[in-house]
Formats: C-alpha cells, sequence, structure tokens
C-alpha cells in the first residue's frame, strides 16, 4: 500500500512515522495526506483537523475522498489530488463551510509523494486559512476599483511621482488635459516633458510638501493645442519620498472671476457714477448747503469739545443742555444756538430709533459750531438720497419725517456721509452769520 511504501523510505521521513513527520512539517499549516489511486486519507495534522471542524485526527483518516462527501474539503481535495496525479502539481482557493461557524476561504497546494521506486503513492496538501487575507484583498479590490471611477468621473489630472520629478503613474478624467500621451511621460521626469519653467516651479512645490509633510499648491500656464490653459497643482506627500499631484484645470473657473470681477467694477463705477450725479444735484438745489461725501471727505475744523454716546436718555438732555451752553458761550444767539440743538437733536434721533452705535461730538472754532453724530447702521440707499434729503416727510422708515429737511432749514451746512457702514451727519453753524458772505456768492465762487 501507499502507506507502507511511504514509511518504508527512511530516506524521504528521515526515519520517523508518518503521523510525525505530517506533525513535524505542518506547524502552522494544515496538512493532509491522501493515497493515490485510492484517494484515502492516510495522515493529517492537528491544524487541519481543526479547520475542517473534524473531532479529532483519527476521524479522518481512513476516510477518502473518493465521493466527495464528509468533512468541508473532501470534494475540492480530491479533483486536486486527481490533478497533481496527472500533472504534478495543482493548487486553488475554496471556499470553506462547517456546520455552526462562519465559512471560511483556504488556500490548498497540492505536492506527489513518491515510493522508494519512484512511483506516485499519495498527495500531500498543504492548507492555510487565507479568509482575512482574501477579505482584505477584495476589499482593495473593491477601494481600487472605487478610486478608478471616481478618477474617471472627475476632470482632475492625478500623478504619483518619485522626489526627483519622475512620473511612475497617472490617471486621467479627461486624457485632452494630458500634455503629453503617457507612453511619453511614464518613467521619465517632469522637466524632460513640460516647459522648464513649469517643471521648476512644481518640483518646488513637491519639495515643499516633502519637507513640511503638508499640502503645497502650484499655479501654472500650458500651452495646449495653441490655446493658453491655466493649472492648478495641489501637491501631498505620499510614504516616505513620493507625492501625489492632482491637477485641474482652472481656465474657465479663471475666466469666470474675471468676469464676475469686471462685472462687479461696472456696478461699483456705476453706482459712483451715479453718487457723484446725486452729489452735484444735492449741492445744486440746496445752495451748496447739503454735500454728499464720503466719511474720509468731512473736514475736522476742530478737536471736540464735547463727546457723547447715544445710548441713553440722560445723554440726549445732556446734549441739548451742554450744546446750547457750548453756543450761547462762543457767541452765538440765543436763537441761533435753539436753532443748532434742534437740528442736532434731529439727528441724534435718527441715529438713536434707524441703527445702532450712534455718537456725537461737538467742536467750536473762531466762526463756527460744529456737531457731527455718527452710526454703525445700514446708512441710506443711494435711490432714496434725493427724496431723504430734499422732500419733506419723505421716509422709508417710520418716523424718518421731516429730519433733513428741518435740519437744512436750521443751519448752515449739512455734511453727509452714509453707507451700508453707517451714516455720519456734520451740522455746521456760525456764530455771526451776518458777517457771513451770501451762501450763493460763496458757492459760485468756490466752484470758479
Amino acid at each position: 500500500m501507499a502507506r507502507d511504501r511511504l514509511m518504508g523510505s527512511e530516506g524521504m521521513l528521515g526515519g520517523v512515522g508518518l503521523e510525525q513527520w505530517v506533525a513535524a512539517i505542518g506547524q502552522t499549516l494544515g496538512i493532509c495526506v491522501v493515497e493515490v489511486p485510492s484517494l484515502r486519507i492516510c495522515a493529517v495534522n492537528e491544524e487541519y483537523a481543526t479547520l475542517v471542524g473534524a473531532p479529532d485526527c483519527a476521524s479522518l483518516v481512513g476516510t477518502s475522498l473518493g465521493d466527495g462527501e464528509g468533512e468541508g474539503l473532501a470534494a475540492p481535495l480530491a479533483a486536486l489530488s486527481a490533478a497533481t496525479a496527472r500533472s504534478g502539481e495543482a493548487s486553488g482557493l475554496h471556499q470553506l463551510v462547517v456546520p455552526g461557524a462562519s465559512p471560511r476561504c483556504v488556500q490548498a497546494e497540492c505536492r506527489p509523494l513518491r515510493g522508494p521506486d519512484g512511483r506516485l503513492c499519495a498527495v500531500l496538501t498543504s492548507t492555510r486559512d487565507v479568509t482575512e487575507h482574501q477579505r482584505a484583498t477584495d476589499d482593495l479590490r473593491r477601494r481600487t476599483s472605487e478610486l478608478n471611477a471616481i478618477f474617471s468621473a472627475l476632470p482632475d489630472l492625478y500623478f504619483h511621482i518619485a522626489a526627483d520629478g519622475t512620473i511612475l503613474d497617472y490617471r486621467a478624467g479627461r486624457a485632452a488635459d494630458l500634455y503629453a500621451p503617457p507612453e511619453q511621460f511614464l518613467g521619465r521626469r517632469m522637466g524632460e516633458i513640460i516647459p522648464a519653467a513649469v517643471a521648476a516651479a512644481v518640483e518646488r512645490g513637491v519639495q515643499q510638501a516633502l519637507a513640511g509633510r503638508c499640502l503645497s499648491t502650484v499655479e501654472y500656464p500650458l500651452l495646449i493645442d495653441g490655446a493658453d490653459r491655466l493649472f492648478e497643482a495641489r501637491i501631498v506627500p505620499f510614504m516616505e519620498a513620493e507625492a501625489i499631484i492632482v491637477v485641474r484645470d482652472m481656465t474657465e473657473r479663471r475666466r469666470a472671476e474675471e468676469q464676475l470681477e469686471a462685472a462687479y467694477q461696472r456696478v461699483i463705477e456705476a453706482d459712483e457714477e451715479r453718487k457723484r450725479f446725486y452729489r452735484e444735484v444735492i449741492r445744486a438745489v440746496t445752495n451748496d448747503r447739503l454735500r454728499l461725501v464720503d466719511a474720509t471727505e468731512i473736514p475736522v475744523a476742530a478737536p471736540p469739545a464735547l463727546e457723547l454716546l447715544l445710548d441713553r436718555p440722560e445723554n440726549y438732555s445732556r446734549l441739548r443742555r451742554e450744546l446750547t451752553q457750548l453756543s450761547q458761550d462762543a457767541g452765538m444767539s440765543t436763537e441761533g444756538a435753539s436753532d443748532l440743538v434742534l437740528a442736532a437733536g434731529e439727528a441724534a434721533t435718527n441715529a438713536v430709533k434707524h441703527a445702532s452705535g450712534g455718537c456725537c461730538t461737538v467742536s467750536v472754532t473762531a466762526d463756527r459750531v460744529i456737531v457731527r453724530v455718527s452710526d454703525r447702521g445700514t446708512g441710506i440707499r443711494p435711490e432714496d438720497l434725493p427724496g431723504a434729503v430734499l422732500l419733506p416727510g419723505f421716509s422709508t422708515r417710520v418716523s424718518l419725517g421731516m429730519g433733513y429737511t428741518i435740519m437744512l432749514r436750521l443751519v448752515d451746512r449739512v455734511w453727509l456721509a452714509t453707507s451700508h457702514c453707517g451714516t455720519v451727519v456734520q451740522l455746521e453753524k456760525w456764530i455771526h452769520p451776518e458777517e457771513q458772505p451770501d451762501p450763493q456768492l460763496a458757492a459760485a465762487w468756490e466752484r470758479l
């Protein structure tokens, strides 16, 4: 019998029994020795018995694989043993189902065993549980397939490069974005393919990414098919001395940004032109008594003699009281001081009711008293300016009312700066108006 011939082969078995020999060579593998051609199991080790769910080795020895029944690997091992008898070696990956346990994936490899006369007498099968390895392989295959699908769906270019700039691999969402066909750049350095200046910029980005272990971004132009294109390369370190470069065509995006910026500038210019028109119209209609300006254009004639936050009712009363005193101390008539206090009250009321962060300062010069009220509200919209400052009762909000028309009647000049950042109103009233030239004459002289 095959078992007797194997046991009698001192040179092959080293003078030990078959069971001891199988146990010795299969310390980490499941080993099964099958007689040929009977396909009867003549020896197994404990690892194999455990793998197939047998209670012990003895329960398997003497059973036949020929009928394809019995333990879970009987059918595939019978086929592999027959294949080994024909061709010398065979291997395969098989699913093992053991009652009460999860399915396992088993790698089996068969080799012939020959007796002293050189004739095939048995097949030695080594088995290994590769379930986790196969699961990891399948997961890697799925992830690779998923990444390939993502690369195909995205318009970006992907390059895997070495630290010296050699292109190791690539993916292209759109082949038309490639500067050269793959057979011309794979395995070569970037400096051999793209313009030297561009290659140098990208290689600097690669070195920065590798040195800092961080993202590095480079923008560069390329001439492709006679058209100027703009690309952005995002470079991240990979492994120890390699990098991944994701390249995106930014041409259309940059063109859209430039068009948007141009449109925005046109809107700004149109708004400035409209504001200039309003300024000139309002200045002419009010005989130069109201000037619509930017906040930085409002003159500061003297340091403030009084500063108040308009956040409490008592400060409003204090403003009226101290403004009256400052005006009269400067030499302004009682009627003039009363008019200035009333105008300042209108400005302060607007700041308190329709905005936030209101404050007021009062300055006194040799010839005038100046009240400045500012807030951090949303300002007056340009299209509402003519009505707000010229029409009695015009209001885009409740209670804005007569404010600006009253101010124009009560003081000698109003400076107004308003925007989405807030509003500044500066009221100026002569201390001795009888000493000042006619307003219309002064305006004409200033224009000249």
